[in-house]
């Protein structure tokens, strides 16, 4: 269950991204959230019979270097648990919520594609929350603040006329880079200490 919880909203983004041309712009926002609300009924689901023993779900080896074995894997405990289900219920919700402001968004030209943007990118972001609070491994949680970061970025620039939106994505990217340097730091300490 929590592999699907953690790969529904990757699949949103993905169906979102590339079959909008096949599925329609509507279908593209459905899958996208249709998608992320199942993952949030099964978060509530796992969270609700979870029986507070840790266990480490192995998903694919990741990084195999000497003494360095990281895989990526889920760690489900207590914490990741309840953390799961504030993700992927905050992400439906605002998946929810797109929808309907989406639908009255007159900013772009008529004629232009740019929902399914916006849901693959909202998706994806939600993906590299969970995988984020479900890291195993220092290596792991870098590689979801990273594409966590990415994805503010997208979603703050996605209105890429306004000049204020480019000035906050900017301003993201230059915080979330100072964080992302201590995190670096403090996972280098621990792999080599």
């Amino acid at each position: 269950m929590e592999t699907i919880i953690l790969f529904a909203p990757l699949l949103g983004a993905l169906l979102a991204g590339l079959t909008w041309r096949v599925i329609t712009d509507a279908g593209a926002q459905w899958a996208a959230t249709g998608l992320m609300i199942f993952a949030a009924l099964l978060s509530w689901v796992l969270w609700a019979n979870f029986d507070g023993d840790m266990r480490q779900v192995y998903l694919l080896d990741w990084v195999r270097s000497g003494t360095l074995d990281a895989a990526l894997a889920v760690r489900l405990d207590a914490t990741s648990a309840q953390m799961m289900v504030i993700v992927t219920s905050i992400s439906a919700l605002a998946h929810l919520y797109a929808i309907g402001f989406m639908e009255r968004d007159k900013a772009f030209d008529e004629g232009l594609s740019f929902r399914p943007r916006f849901f693959a990118y909202l998706s994806l972001f939600t993906f590299a929350m969970l995988l984020l609070v479900t890291a195993d491994n220092m290596l792991q949680l870098v590689l979801g603040l990273n594409v966590s970061s990415a994805m503010v970025y997208l979603l703050i620039a996605f209105r890429h006329h306004y000049k204020s939106a480019n000035a906050a994505a900017i301003k993201s990217v230059v915080v979330m880079g100072f964080g992302n340097v201590g995190l670096f730091l403090g996972a280098a300490g621990i792999f080599i200490l």
